[in-house]
C-alpha cells in the first residue's frame, strides 16, 4: 500500500483545521478589541458608567428648565406693586 496519497491527505487536513483555527482566533481577537473600546468608552478608570452625550445634553437642559421654572415662579410670588 503506498502512504503518499493518504499522507498528503492528512496533511492538506491538518493544515485546513490548523488555518481555520487561527482564523477564528484572529477574528475572536478583532471583537474582544471591538467590545474593550466599547468599554472604555463607557466606563470610566475607577470602573464608573460613564454617562452618554445625549445623557449630558439632556441633564443640563433639564437643570436650565428648572432654573427658568423657578426664576418665573419666583417673579409671579412677588406682589404686584
Amino acid at each position: 500500500m503506498e502512504w503518499g496519497p493518504a499522507v498528503s491527505a492528512a496533511i492538506t487536513g491538518l493544515t485546513s483545521v490548523l488555518l481555520f483555527g487561527v482564523t477564528q482566533l484572529q477574528n475572536l481577537d478583532t471583537r474582544l478589541d471591538e467590545l474593550e473600546k466599547e468599554a472604555r468608552v463607557l466606563l470610566d478608570g475607577e470602573g464608573g458608567i460613564r454617562p452618554s452625550e445625549e445623557a449630558l445634553r439632556s441633564y443640563f437642559a433639564i437643570e436650565h428648565l428648572k432654573e427658568r421654572v423657578e426664576r418665573l415662579e419666583g417673579g409671579q410670588s412677588q406682589p404686584n406693586r
